[in-house]
């Protein structure tokens, strides 16, 4: 499976709880630095490409960071954090019943507060996907 068609199955994961508004895929520094993102968002973007240790399949390692806006005395950081962490859950079991996706784990969840265009508050993770390698071999 190429990255053009597992990036659709990991942002429909992503977009699997109500309350995310938006999801992009690229580096989350360009994504989130402008005041146009609604909120709850998520980034992802492929950060490498290990050896799997088989011709047949491949690893991708995704890291995902998602996040709320937070108010300005950051009183509701627990509340985004939590907002992040569900919608991390529930993308990873969604991708665990993806008929596309052998199997997937996720490094621990890393919690962040953090200014970028806005002040946010949320976890981030790198997720390791594993597919099944559909190209042919001469």
């Amino acid at each position: 499976m190429s990255w053009t068609e597992l990036a659709p199955i990991i942002e429909a994961a992503l977009k699997a709880t109500g309350y995310v508004n938006s999801v992009y895929e690229g580096d989350v520094y360009d994504m989130w630095n402008n005041t146009d993102v609604p909120y709850v968002s998520a980034c992802y973007d492929e950060v490498g490409m290990p050896d799997s240790g088989s011709e047949s399949i491949d690893r991708y390692d995704v890291l995902v960071y998602v996040a709320d806006r937070l108010e300005d005395d950051g009183s509701n950081t627990r509340q985004a954090r939590d907002f992040s962490r569900a919608v991390l859950k529930v993308a990873l079991a969604q991708l665990r019943r993806s008929e596309a996706v052998l199997s997937v784990s996720a490094e621990p969840l890393q919690p962040f507060v953090q200014k970028f265009a806005d002040n946010l508050a949320g976890y981030y993770t790198t997720l390791s996907v594993m597919v099944r390698n559909n190209i042919e071999n001469c």
